[in-house]
């Protein structure tokens, strides 16, 4: 089970990814290769991928295990 703090950080996680890139470019996400708005997104390695916003979420809900 989750705690408040954990929520709070994914939604800030999530704040920062979409408000970073002003204007999201149209692609394809690399996890999910549907074509529509990528985010960029920094991971613990220091790699960046292009993802759509469901698979953003699922990448910041897997950092905190």
């Amino acid at each position: 089970m989750t705690d408040f703090g954990n929520i709070l950080r994914r939604g800030k996680r999530r704040f920062e990814i979409k408000n970073k890139c002003i204007t999201p470019v149209w692609g394809r996400c690399e996890a999910c290769e549907v074509r529509t708005k990528v985010y960029p997104y920094n991971d613990e390695k220091k790699e960046i991928w292009l993802l759509c916003e469901e698979c953003a979420n699922l990448f910041i809900k897997d950092e905190g295990k």
